[in-house]
């Protein structure tokens, strides 16, 4: 476990608490008025560091995703980590699913079991420049998955 947060830049940064214990974000939103001062780090910068390259990404930083992997254009390439991210608005939408075009990713959204009656857990999403509400554009919880993994095309 490293305390820092990951975003666009190394350094320091204001963290905006939420209004539980289950949000807050780099961004800035409203309601949230409790703030401090945290340390953060691009992806790029940590690997640089030596740290071991991941195999897989999760991220729920409500609404710092994009910011995040805008951190992370020099090692994508040779590191080629799976992704599971949950998106928090119609902007990130695009600026992941930007990401995942740009970088050779297909993606996947999580269904959710309850509004469907497929066993199935993902469902390919077909337009990665298009987000909220299109059916078939990039939103909610997304799953990215390397073209040259081999592993996408038995998901869905």
């Amino acid at each position: 476990i490293v305390p820092t947060a990951v975003s666009d830049s190394s350094g320091l940064a204001t963290f905006n608490s939420g209004p539980n214990s289950f949000q807050g974000s780099l961004t800035q939103q409203q309601n949230y008025s409790t703030q401090m001062q945290v340390h953060t780090v691009t992806l790029d910068d940590f690997l640089k560091e030596g740290n071991p390259k991941p195999d897989f990404i999760k991220m729920d930083i409500e609404g710092g995703e994009g910011t995040a992997l805008n951190g992370f254009s020099c090692f994508i390439k040779s590191c080629r980590p799976f992704f599971a991210i949950n998106l928090h608005s119609p902007e990130q939408d695009l600026k992941v699913g930007k990401f995942f075009k740009e970088n050779g990713y297909i993606a996947y959204r999580l269904k959710n079991h309850s509004n469907n009656n497929s066993r199935k857990l993902l469902a390919k999403i077909r337009y990665l420049e298009k987000s909220w509400p299109d059916p078939d554009g990039i939103w909610g919880t997304v799953v990215g998955i390397p073209r040259e993994s081999g592993y996408s095309e038995n998901l869905c």
